[in-house]
C-alpha cells in the first residue's frame, strides 16, 4: 500500500488543498520513487466547498490545478488511513491531539518535518492574492524539502 500522507489545516479550502496540489506535483518532479498518497482535511472544514479561488489561482501559477477540490472535515477514519499527518500550524496539531490522542504519534506541523517554513503557516483566507502567493511559495519550498527527504536525496 502507498505511503499516505494527510495535510490540514482550518477548513480545508486554502492552505491544505495548496499543501496537497504542490506535494503531489513535487513528488511527481522527484520521479514518484514509489507510491504516495496524499489528501487533505480541516480541523473545523464543514464538507464540500470549493478551494477559494485564490487558492486555485496561486497553484494555476504554479502550474497545479485544484479546481475540483471539496473540503473534507478531519475525521477518525482519515487519521486512521493516514501514515503521517501534516498540521499547518502548532493549534492544529493541538486541535488533533485534544480530539483524536490516540493519533498524536502521526501528527507533526510542517515546520517541525520542513524548517523552511520557518514556523506556523499562515491563514490567507479573506486576504490578497499576493498572500496568497506568498503562502504558496513557503508551501512549495517546506515540501520540496520534504519530498527530497521521502525520496532519500
Amino acid at each position: 500500500t502507498p505511503l499516505s500522507l494527510l495535510m490540514v489545516c482550518t477548513g480545508n479550502t486554502c492552505r491544505s488543498p495548496m499543501a496537497e496540489g504542490i506535494f503531489r506535483k513535487s513528488w511527481k518532479e522527484a520521479g514518484a520513487p514509489y507510491p504516495i498518497s496524499v489528501a487533505s482535511a480541516g480541523v473545523g472544514a464543514v464538507p464540500g466547498f470549493p478551494a477559494s479561488k485564490e487558492a486555485v489561482e496561486s497553484m494555476r501559477r504554479m502550474g497545479v490545478d485544484i479546481s475540483e477540490h471539496l473540503s473534507a472535515p478531519v475525521s477518525h477514519e482519515s487519521l486512521r488511513a493516514a501514515d503521517m499527518v501534516i498540521a499547518m500550524t502548532q493549534s492544529h496539531k493541538q486541535a488533533l491531539l485534544a480530539k483524536y490522542p490516540e493519533f498524536g504519534y502521526k501528527v507533526v506541523t510542517l515546520s517541525e518535518i520542513s524548517p523552511e517554513a520557518g514556523g506556523d503557516v499562515i491563514d490567507p483566507f479573506g486576504k490578497s492574492q499576493e498572500e496568497y502567493d506568498k503562502t504558496a511559495q513557503i508551501l512549495e519550498k517546506s515540501l520540496k524539502s520534504l519530498v527530497k527527504v521521502l525520496a532519500g536525496q
